[in-house]
């Protein structure tokens, strides 16, 4: 098939599809670009407040703190009151954790835990699988021994499920 038109006219043709095809990705790049600055606006304006408002509170705590210093005492007396719980605990609770991972006798698998902290005395509820019904109470045992909780229990509720291989264990201690 033979092109009929003049080599001039296809030339400006070739030339106003290029322009067309430049104007339509400038007008996409734009709106793209548009679009993501109204994008982050938000971002910015939370950002932007969020240090503003850390930004008065500070300065306000330390007009507030410098004028009395005996304020600041209290302030830093019952800062330290808040944290004694918690550097008043013996063992982390990584620690503990990782005891109850070591003890663990071959045959038995831990598939969930919950861990309810309380100052009076932590708590941790162990639940899993078992081969044999008699590796819970080995595990309990060795528990015990360690020293570091204060019971070990298996729920009344929970003593017939050790048949069928699943188990629960409530763990109690200071930590």
């Amino acid at each position: 098939m033979a092109n009929l038109l003049p080599n001039p006219v296809i030339r400006s043709r070739v030339m106003s599809t290029v322009v067309r095809t430049i104007a339509a990705f400038s007008v996409v790049i734009a709106l793209a670009g548009v679009l993501a600055t109204i994008g982050l606006v938000p971002v910015y304006l939370q950002a932007h407040i969020s240090r503003t408002s850390v930004e008065k509170t500070i300065a306000h705590a330390t007009t507030t703190l410098a004028e009395d210093p005996a304020k600041l005492i209290t302030v830093a007396k019952n800062q330290m009151a808040a944290l004694k719980p918690v550097t008043a605990r013996t063992k982390l609770v990584s620690d503990v954790i990782q005891t109850l991972s070591e003890k663990r006798p071959d045959g038995m698998y831990f598939d969930h835990l919950a861990y309810k902290y309380d100052p009076t005395g932590s708590q941790i509820t162990l639940h899993g699988e078992l081969s044999d019904p008699g590796l819970l109470e080995t595990y309990r045992n060795a528990l015990t021994a360690t020293g570091i909780f204060t019971s070990v229990k298996i729920p009344v509720s929970e003593l017939a499920l050790t048949q069928t291989g699943s188990f629960t264990l409530e763990i109690t201690g200071k930590w």
